[in-house]
């Protein structure tokens, strides 16, 4: 009986680890990103967004996303963006715009904005995250840093700054959005300021929640996936 017993706690924690790890897609940091080949070289999808891009606890989606968009390269990195993006006209010192849904009944789109900022030009990453706080609504709190969750990435031996926001948006206080000025509750800003080969590369998505979630899940497959040129 004991030797049963033994063999039964030996069992239960093995069956339920493979459980555990079925339903995890693999992460494959290794695939060449070229001009042509990009849709074949990159699996749908790689990973989901861990604890650091979230603010608000995360629930994996149901909507379907590859990396197969058209690669952009600029400031020494490659990137590949998600086909289900739709690249719209850029504002401002933009050099590329792309937007998503809206989903689920949500008022407006995603949508995420590209810089590429030359080594004598670009400021640092944290006048980067200052100015993302400033466009959410943190007046409630004494220290509206406190509501940032901020880490690093390293693809193809960059590194990548990211900092999450989840509250308020502001358009008001985003030269991004000109003609949109009411507070938008529940809303999820992720920016990401890559120190590139050729100066700074800074990634701004916001979205309201649900679409939001959707969008960050590929746009954080696709900082991982950058490459250098």
């Amino acid at each position: 009986m004991k030797t049963k017993s033994y063999l039964l706690l030996w069992l239960v924690p093995a069956l339920l680890l493979a459980g555990c790890g079925s339903d995890e897609p693999a992460t494959d940091t290794t695939a060449e990103v070229t001009e042509t080949a990009a849709a074949d070289s990159l699996p749908a999808k790689v990973e989901e967004p861990d604890d650091n891009v979230r603010k608000v606890p995360y629930q994996p989606v149901e909507e379907k996303w590859d990396l197969n968009g058209h690669p952009v390269r600029t400031g020494g990195l490659v990137f590949v963006p998600a086909s289900q993006w739709t690249e719209v006209e850029p504002v401002g010192e933009e050099i590329m715009r792309y937007s998503y849904g809206p989903l689920k009944d949500e008022a407006h789109p995603a949508r995420l904005s590209v810089f590429s900022m030359p080594s004598d030009e670009a400021v640092g990453y944290v006048e980067w995250f200052d100015s993302w706080i400033n466009t959410m609504d943190y007046s409630y709190l004494a220290d509206p840093s406190s509501a940032a969750i901020r880490s690093q990435r390293n693809p193809d031996q960059m590194t990548a700054h990211v900092q999450s926001l989840w509250g308020t948006f502001l358009p008001s206080n985003n030269d991004l959005d000109p003609d949109q000025t009411d507070p938008r509750p529940s809303h999820r800003l992720v920016g990401v300021v890559v120190e590139a080969p050729d100066g700074l590369v800074v990634f701004e998505l916001v979205g309201p929640d649900h679409t939001a979630r959707v969008m960050i899940e590929a746009f954080i497959n696709m900082v991982n996936r950058m490459k250098r040129t």
